[in-house]
């Protein structure tokens, strides 16, 4: 588990859950899991290879983000298999589905958008780099298609 901090921003937020879903790509469990996930579901070009993990990442159900003694921190699981197996929130899938594009060869960074103001952490989805662009990928039931921008989104906050 990792905790995200209450005074922590955006940006720092982000940036751990990039490292450690670089850290993550980088194990035998996730590369394992990778590599079924690429057998299972050919992809011919890293657009239908993004598709399809982003799908797999959809299909366990959604667990609300746990906070902390009422503050606004969070526990984050970062154990890929475990958010696979039992779900999590936006976070934990975006987590997940970042791991598992960067030990599939792709390029993966997550993204915090904002619903509007005053609101903290509103959602964290992925961006995945195929076909010569960076793609949407929402890892939250119903998900997004490949590509296509989260509904509902008032501002994008750029890291």
């Amino acid at each position: 588990m990792l905790y995200l901090r209450p005074e922590q921003g955006p940006r720092e937020r982000l940036a751990i859950v990039e490292q450690s879903a670089q850290r993550a790509s980088r194990t035998p469990e996730v590369r394992a899991i990778a590599a079924v996930i690429a057998r299972a579901w050919p992809g011919h070009n890293d657009a239908e290879r993004a598709s399809h993990l982003l799908a797999f990442v959809c299909g366990p159900t959604y667990r609300g983000a746990t906070e902390t003694d009422g503050t606004k921190g969070q526990w984050i699981v970062v154990d890929v298999p475990y958010v696979l197996a039992h779900g999590g929130d936006c976070v934990e899938r975006t987590h997940a589905l970042i791991a598992l594009a960067l030990a599939s060869g792709l390029s993966a960074m997550p993204v915090w958008l904002n619903e509007g103001p005053g609101t903290v952490l509103d959602h964290v989805v992925a961006m995945i780099f195929a076909d010569g662009a960076w793609q949407w990928a929402d890892p939250l039931p119903p998900c997004s298609v490949l590509g296509t921008p989260p509904a509902g989104i008032a501002t994008r906050l750029d890291r």
